[in-house]
């Protein structure tokens, strides 16, 4: 599998390069090139733990708004089984349970 390097660029750095009145437009760029040459590689996203899922798949999947799935984990009322920087992993097999007692009570 090949994969490409990805580079972030923080947006502060980018506005900064773009105001610059005195700079020309090729100017900007080739110090955005600059930039780009010393920035960090972005490592790929982290693998889910076993029977983990991420906030993102669990609203793709089952279509529940990310910010309902946030308040529900920080309320302890889902199970977080793994948590990278802004990333929640929640135990599914919890979730699918939670979400069918949900059901059973009326509530969609």
């Amino acid at each position: 599998m090949v994969t490409k390097e990805r580079k972030w660029m923080p947006i502060e750095m980018v506005t900064t390069i773009l105001k610059d009145k005195k700079a020309s437009p090729e100017e900007k760029l080739e110090k955005l090139e600059g930039e780009m040459k010393n920035l960090p590689i972005r490592q790929p996203k982290q693998q889910p733990p076993e029977g983990g899922i991420s906030i993102r798949e669990v609203s793709r999947k089952y279509g529940i708004p990310k910010s309902n799935l946030s308040r529900w984990a920080k309320k302890g009322v889902l199970k977080i089984i793994f948590k990278v920087k802004n990333w929640l992993y929640l135990d599914e097999k919890s979730l699918v349970e939670f979400l069918r007692s949900r059901r059973g009570n009326g509530e969609k």
